[in-house]
């Protein structure tokens, strides 16, 4: 062919092989779709699809692997779930796949081994999860399971009881309250010391203050006698700021209850009250730990206060 005819074609003149260049295309530049593609430079894919740069190598382009089998149940019914249940921090992780009736687990990885990890009574036919406090918590519809992170199941929820309650009479000894016969130092109100041993439980000893100061009372005579380790002292009590308490400015009270286990030769405060409005009814108590272990040495002494307020 002449050289017209070369231009006609337009193969252009000829050359030897010495003549031609090597032609380098790079890829490092990505995809662009925003511009034409007649107006791409050098390093700028026009497509790329199933394509992907490796870590530190951004000029050349690698093709992404396609699907490979992972593992298999060995069951021939079909896939009706599947979950990744991945641990925060030392777990163990599980593929989970639901097929037919049971619920069959792996490690993820490449490839792996499914083995049946629960087979429900009843056939679920769904697998939903959920991640909480790095639990996996399993709903299958039927019987629904927690996925520790240690790899294995417990049951969702609170267990049926599996038998029936059995109900036993009461056999704790009976316990029977000592009371004072007597009382050692009365109140300002004397006649009304007793009231605070006898047995009407509604009444009680009491005294009244209308000026600053403090009223004492002391009972301990006449127990009945009882030698037990396991006694307990209670006293109930309680104080009222009459008629002309101003609840404004408040009225300030001390009630103090003190026991006796030699007889009176020393005290021990279990109850200190600092009051300004009144107080309802409460029970105070103290266990009774004299060497002695009798009654008799036993006494109880209360000071009621009144410091300051209208």
């Amino acid at each position: 062919m002449d050289e017209e005819g070369r231009r006609h074609l337009g193969l252009g003149r000829p050359c030897d092989g010495g003549s031609l260049t090597d032609l380098t295309r790079k890829w490092n530049k990505g995809l662009v779709d925003s511009r034409d593609r007649k107006d791409l430079v050098n390093g700028e894919c026009q497509q790329a699809t199933g394509v992907y740069y490796k870590p530190g190598n951004p000029s050349d382009i690698h093709k992404l692997g396609g699907r490979s089998t992972f593992g298999d149940t060995s069951t021939a019914a079909k896939i009706d779930g599947l979950a990744l249940c991945q641990f925060d921090s030392g777990g163990t992780d599980k593929l989970l796949a639901l097929s037919g009736s049971v619920l069959y687990g792996a490690t993820p990885g490449v490839t792996g081994t499914f083995a049946s990890l629960f087979s429900p009574t009843t056939s679920p036919s769904t697998l939903d999860t959920a991640h909480a406090q790095d639990n996996w918590y399993l709903a299958m519809g039927t019987e629904n399971r927690v996925l520790k992170n240690d790899g294995t199941l417990r049951a969702m929820g609170m267990k049926a009881p599996s038998q029936a309650m059995v109900a036993v009479a009461n056999d704790l000894p009976t316990v029977t309250a000592k009371r004072p016969t007597d009382d050692d130092a009365g109140w300002i109100d004397t006649a009304n010391m007793a009231k605070a041993y006898d047995t009407i439980t509604n009444t009680g000893a009491h005294t009244s203050l209308s000026a600053s100061g403090s009223d004492v009372g002391i009972w301990g005579s006449g127990w009945a006698t009882n030698a037990g380790t396991d006694r307990m002292l209670y006293v109930l009590w309680s104080v009222y700021q009459g008629s002309i308490f101003n609840p404004l400015l408040g009225a300030i009270d001390t009630f103090k209850i003190e026991v006796s286990e030699d007889d009176g030769v020393t005290y021990t405060t279990f109850t200190n009250r600092t009051l300004i409005k009144s107080k309802t009814s409460e029970w105070s108590s103290v266990a009774i730990t004299d060497s002695l272990e009798l009654n008799a040495n036993i006494k109880v002494r209360v000071t009621a206060g009144y410091t300051a307020g209208t």
